[in-house]
């Protein structure tokens, strides 16, 4: 498991997850946190891995950038993991047309972060 802390913005989300996607870390081996949150004593942040190949960062959509960079600002201290499950769903797991699954369990909480 890779303890990745990130400044609490969008911008700094989304170079992580680049990152992260680059070198093909799947959502389930990383847990996320704020730089504003107190560590705990065993946790210690890592540095984000370089991509092993030349394959680059898939392309994401301006909708789900949106929606990303909306959700950002919300309080939810999941947000950052679940932001990065759905760019993975998107990018890796062969769903396209994730943001079209009105009935998805994890899109639909993105979706009410961004509502308010």
């Amino acid at each position: 498991m890779r303890t990745i802390s990130i400044d609490p913005s969008f911008e700094a989300w989304r170079d992580a997850a680049r990152k992260l996607l680059a070198a093909g870390v799947h959502p389930d081996q990383v847990l996320w946190r704020d730089e504003t949150e107190a560590a705990g004593y065993f946790d210690l942040a890592e540095e984000i891995p370089q991509a092993s190949t030349n394959i680059g960062v898939p392309r994401v959509s301006a909708a789900f950038l949106g929606m990303a960079e909306t959700a950002a600002a919300h309080i939810d201290p999941r947000r950052w993991g679940l932001l990065y499950k759905l760019l993975w769903r998107h990018t890796h797991g062969g769903e396209k047309h994730l943001l079209q699954l009105m009935t998805d369990p994890q899109l639909r909480t993105v979706q009410n972060w961004c509502k308010g």
